[in-house]
């Protein structure tokens, strides 16, 4: 019998890092050359995931952001936070990480995402969201650690303090049988424990943003509600928690 397993997806610009999560709790890594999706297909082909969680945009922002209308709605009356997405304003990401409304314009790491989802689209794969479910997702490594961390701050992920947590985070659902995880590893990881949690509902998860233009799926325990850890959601974006899943 084929053991269940969801795959986690660390985006870079020369290439592919890959956790596969086991239902057995075994944890494979891979890598994959940005490009070859010859040798990303192969992985998918031999593992066979339930659920893909990548931590990347799926495409450029919609220009939600500069819309009159959600703009009031998020009370926002200045300047601000015009070229990124409903998601990283609603987050508080830094305007480095924002994703641009013309591709040619976001980080070379962003654009491997984007054609890594149209690969993984051609594939017959689609994206999950709010309002449908898919076999594809999107995380955010720095803000999934930091609502498991909660109320607790986390550290940087290049200071072993912030390695430390990060190790501590992912032993509390899964067994390590190594220590030794590097950055890439670790945020692979908590990719494929993401997209666990989305498809067992062993662990609430929370999608905030606009689906138009793509969601990040938070991991938020029952009693910690999302306006307490980030920027008030307005009533059109308070999602209900996930109670379906695969």
């Amino acid at each position: 019998m084929t053991q269940k397993c969801w795959l986690g997806i660390d985006v870079h610009e020369k290439s592919l890092e890959i956790a596969v999560l086991s239902e057995d709790k075994t944890i494979k890594f891979f890598r994959a050359d940005t490009g070859n999706w010859a040798q990303l297909n192969q992985i998918l082909e031999e593992q066979k995931p339930l659920l893909i969680a990548i931590d990347a945009p799926s495409s450029t922002n919609k220009g939600k952001m500069r819309e009159r209308a959600i703009r009031a709605q998020l009370g926002l009356k200045n300047q601000e936070w015009q070229n990124c997405r409903v998601s990283e304003y609603l987050l508080g990401v830094g305007g480095y990480f924002w994703t641009r409304s013309e591709e040619k314009n976001c980080a070379r790491w962003m654009r491997t995402g984007f054609e890594l989802y149209n690969f993984l689209l051609k594939k017959g794969h689609k994206i999950a969201s709010s309002e449908q479910k898919g076999s594809v997702l999107e995380v955010h490594p720095a803000y999934g650690f930091r609502w498991l961390i909660s109320p607790r701050k986390l550290s940087k992920k290049s200071s072993p303090q912030g390695k430390k947590q990060r190790i501590e985070i992912l032993s509390r659902f899964i067994y390590l049988p190594q220590k030794n995880l590097n950055t890439h590893n670790i945020d692979a990881l908590l990719a494929s424990l993401l997209a666990r949690f989305y498809s067992t509902k062993e662990y609430p998860c929370y999608f905030v943003g606009d689906p138009e233009e793509g969601q990040i799926l938070i991991p938020a325990d029952k009693d910690i509600f999302p306006q307490k850890l980030i920027k008030p959601l307005p009533k059109i974006y308070q999602e209900q928690w996930l109670k379906s899943g695969f």
